[in-house]
């Protein structure tokens, strides 16, 4: 039979033994009660007094699948981000799918007659903190999967992921070479991949307008120094050869190579800086006076086409 609107129906019966089964739509598990009747009395079942509650709580629009020893239920979080539902006693697997959450959180929920058990998405989960040069590249690859990310404006992407081994990596077009990380999160933990501490940065001065050559582990540079005459690069930590040389001059230049470590600033002053450069052509003969080392350098000019 089918309950009445006020919940609720009387059954005239001969005494013995009664097994009743009550099954609602909308609750998880179906309910058996054995019951004895005598002449003359009243045997109640009462639906509410044999079951508990179990709730989810999480991000609006979140997917819920709930699986239990007989059957399984898939709801979608409503706006307040909460679903509650009367459920049987026992044991209840939870999974929550979240857009933009790195795998996929789950919870094993006991409900109990009369009680609630109630699971909290966020306490499933920690948080992945990427740091970094803003548009920088990120890839998070982790058990479950990968993801690609670019990072925003702010330089600082930050990720609901489940518990678990990540490895991160990040590039940006001005650095030399990837920073690597692994972070081990765990629930309601938070987990930092500060990519700029993880880099070495090496500083080089000279003159400007000379060329600048930069060639190590973690890739190559080219260019001219500025007006400043300082330039910095972060790079990926290990050795690197720099080359520092007039463009124009068939003088070799200056070479050095040193190690980058991770956190680390290195400084590459070549022998000959000098703070004013002037020239005074003779010929093809052009001499340059370099006033910081108080050295006179003759250098020869390649011939003019």
């Amino acid at each position: 039979l089918t309950l009445p609107g006020e919940g609720e129906a009387t059954i005239y019966a001969e005494p013995g033994q009664y097994k009743v089964g009550i099954s609602v739509e909308e609750w998880l598990g179906d309910l058996e009660r054995q019951v004895s009747l005598r002449a003359g009395e009243s045997a109640v079942v009462d639906a509410y007094g044999m079951v508990g509650r179990l709730t989810v709580r999480g991000p609006p629009g979140a997917e819920v699948s709930i699986l239990w020893e007989d059957g399984n239920r898939t709801v979608s979080l409503p706006e307040n981000g909460t679903v509650s539902f009367y459920a049987r006693p026992g044991e209840y697997l939870v999974r929550i799918s979240v857009e933009g959450w790195l795998g996929v959180p789950e919870a094993q929920a006991s409900v109990e007659v009369g009680g609630e058990a109630v699971v909290e998405a966020q306490a499933l989960v920690g948080r992945l903190v990427v740091k970094g040069p803003p548009g920088a590249d990120v890839k998070v690859v982790w058990e479950g999967g990968e993801r690609s990310y670019s990072l925003p404006e702010n330089g600082t992407l930050s990720l609901w992921a489940v518990p678990g081994t990540y490895s991160v990596s990040v590039s940006a077009g001005e650095w030399i070479g990837t920073v690597d990380a692994s972070v081990q999160l765990g629930a309601e933990k938070v987990g930092i991949v500060d990519s700029y501490s993880l880099m070495g940065r090496l500083v080089i001065r000279g003159p400007p307008g000379v060329a600048v050559e930069v060639v190590g582990d973690g890739g190559s540079r080219n260019l001219t120094m500025p007006e400043e005459g300082e330039v910095m690069f972060y790079v990926e930590p290990g050795r690197y050869v720099v080359k520092i040389g007039p463009p124009d001059w068939t003088h070799s230049g200056y070479t050095t190579s040193v190690e980058v470590g991770s956190g680390e600033e290195v400084t590459v002053t070549p022998e000959y800086s000098f703070s004013t450069t002037f020239y005074i052509a003779v010929g093809g003969v052009v001499t340059a006076a370099l006033v910081g080392v108080a050295a006179l350098v003759i250098l020869k000019r390649r011939a003019a086409s």
